[in-house]
């Protein structure tokens, strides 16, 4: 995806909305993936996970904590997906 093709995505979404990405372990992958998800901020201490939630360890919702609507922007490694590796 060129810069261009993404301004005018995210043209379409409230300018307020945070944008989030994925938080695990290395590497880059060509934004295939925007979509609109609602997640809680600042949930995961643990430095392995992305500040915010859902993970894999905590899957259920923390109590008292409000969801919030955001842009995820998202790849895959399709590389990986060439070789049959997921």
């Amino acid at each position: 995806m060129k810069s261009q093709q993404l301004i005018e995505m995210l043209s379409q979404f409230d300018p307020d909305t945070p944008v989030v990405r994925q938080g695990y372990e290395a590497g880059y992958n060509s934004i295939s993936i925007i979509e609109q998800k609602s997640i809680q901020m600042n949930v995961n201490p643990e430095h392995f996970y992305g500040a915010h939630g859902p993970t894999d360890h905590q899957p259920e919702p923390v109590p008292n904590v409000p969801f919030v609507d955001v842009i995820y922007l998202g790849g895959y490694n399709h590389i990986s997906r060439e070789h049959g590796l997921y």
